[in-house]
């Protein structure tokens, strides 16, 4: 069964706050050790399932992966690899955060290389004026709502992820996903995916 482990690094974060002008303080230490512990024991209750769900979709998954957590910084977004991702006490915001930065390293997983590179071809021949980063969230957007949705349920879903459709690198894609009712009302986010 894969496992997510979450790792504090403060040479990281250090190193992150540099890039954004920002101090690192004792007091970043200590919040981010705080959170670590507890969201990992919130994550603990979601982490087969999560991955589980994944897996039935035909992704390949490695047996473990490390995230880490740092302090909110100016200038700065949660990304993918190494997967890394804002301290926020809403843990069911972090969570579908998360699950949608796992869902940019999924799609690029050597093992299911195969299967991406189907479906961003079908997304590049649908939608052949958009760029890349509205490529990628056609596929990464859908591939985490489905997720979330089997984590939350589809209302607390789509309260999770309101957010997304105003980011810059994702409201595009949200856009187009948007005018597709018969998309949204597929469960399987591989079909969704090919619906576009």
């Amino acid at each position: 069964m894969t496992k997510l482990y979450f790792r504090y690094s403060y040479i990281y974060e250090e190193s992150l706050a540099k890039l954004a002008n920002e101090k690192f303080e004792w007091e970043d230490f200590q919040q981010t050790q705080k959170f670590v512990e507890k969201f990992g024991e919130y994550w603990e209750q979601h982490n087969d399932s999560i991955f589980n769900y994944y897996k039935s979709l035909g992704l390949t998954l490695p047996d473990f992966w490390l995230a880490y957590p740092i302090n909110k910084k100016t200038g700065l977004t949660p990304f993918s690899d190494p997967l890394t991702f804002f301290i926020d006490n809403d843990f069911e915001k972090t969570c579908a955060v998360l699950i949608h930065e796992l869902c940019h390293v999924f799609l690029t997983v050597s093992e299911n290389i195969n299967l991406s590179s189907a479906l961003w071809e079908e997304v590049v021949r649908k939608y052949p004026l958009e760029n890349f980063n509205t490529h990628s969230h056609l596929l990464v957007n859908l591939l985490a709502r489905g997720g979330v949705v089997h984590i939350f349920g589809k209302d607390k879903a789509g309260e999770l992820l309101l957010p997304e459709r105003a980011l810059s690198g994702l409201k595009k894609a949200w856009k187009i996903i948007d005018l597709k009712p018969e998309v949204l009302l597929e469960a399987d986010p591989i079909l969704a995916i090919r619906k576009l």
